[in-house]
């Protein structure tokens, strides 16, 4: 029985509230065997506290007969998504990389992947695993409230070179990168944090434009992508792609043949916790 729950708990990450390991994450990770923990802004204060709190946590894990330790991930993207502020770099959004895209190409890839690099350095330098950077989302929609500048811009083609520049960097760092939110929440007009959103393109548009810089990221070999709470009736009637087999075995895993890890957006959020 307590392999069983060690090898259910490993798939699930956990947030808690504070700047010290809580009581409650200390016994997910110890009754549960959860093997990864995502910080918020909630639990970070200085870099010295976070490198002691993710120390905390770890030896916890280690006391209980955790095998691996634990994964330790953020939100760090740059721009208004960065949960690490000051003393912390202050990163611009995504799509000051984009708008140097428009100009040079060249010069645009180059400070994205030294971007990622300065991003894995600082998440590493406190214990931080894994950085759920960059969006891979192509922001097509001007009515869109949630991805808006967090994406590097409207070009699908330019977004995948650009993203795939900041995940050498991160995974050159020894930070894993993390590819979102698949198959593209760009299109949306309604925030999942809040509703769910339905983009009801043909599966040809979706191809085009959407998963074209996934494909790029999976090609690149991209260690996790994140799945958007997203309806695609196209690809699924019922299910958003986050929940989806139809998304998530059909196509990233068949058709596009990626091994690598796949996360769920977080489930607190009401495109799917309300359902």
């Amino acid at each position: 029985m307590r392999e069983s729950v060690r090898r259910v708990g490993a798939r699930f990450m956990v947030g808690f509230e504070g700047l010290e390991a809580s009581a409650d994450a200390k016994r997910l990770i110890r009754d549960f065997a959860v093997g990864h923990v995502i910080l918020f802004a909630r639990n970070i204060d200085s870099p010295e506290q976070v490198a002691g709190l993710v120390r905390e946590l770890q030896e916890c894990a280690r006391q209980t007969g955790h095998d691996l330790p634990l994964l330790v991930a953020v939100d760090q993207e740059g721009g208004r998504v960065a949960r690490m502020g000051p003393p912390w770099t202050v990163w611009p959004p995504l799509r000051a990389l984009g708008r140097i895209a428009a100009a040079d190409a060249a010069r645009a890839e180059d400070l994205s992947r030294r971007m990622g690099a300065a991003l894995a350095a600082e998440c590493a330098a406190c214990g931080i695993d894994c950085d759920f950077a960059p969006l891979m989302d192509v922001d097509t929609n001007p009515a869109n409230p949630i991805i808006g500048d967090r994406a590097f811009g409207d070009d699908p083609e330019a977004v995948g070179r650009l993203g795939v520049a900041m995940i050498e960097g991160l995974q050159g760092g020894g930070v894993i990168a993390c590819a979102k939110h698949f198959p593209g929440h760009g299109d949306t007009s309604l925030d999942s944090h809040l509703d769910l959103p339905v983009v009801e393109h043909a599966r040809s548009r979706l191809d085009d434009v959407e998963i074209r810089p996934f494909r790029a990221a999976v090609k690149a070999e991209v260690a996790t992508i994140m799945m958007a709470h997203v309806l695609y009736p196209e690809l699924d009637a019922e299910l958003p792609a986050s929940l989806s087999p139809a998304v998530v075995e059909a196509i990233l895993r068949r058709e596009m043949k990626y091994r690598g890890v796949v996360f769920t957006d977080d489930l607190e959020m009401k495109a799917v916790a309300d359902r």
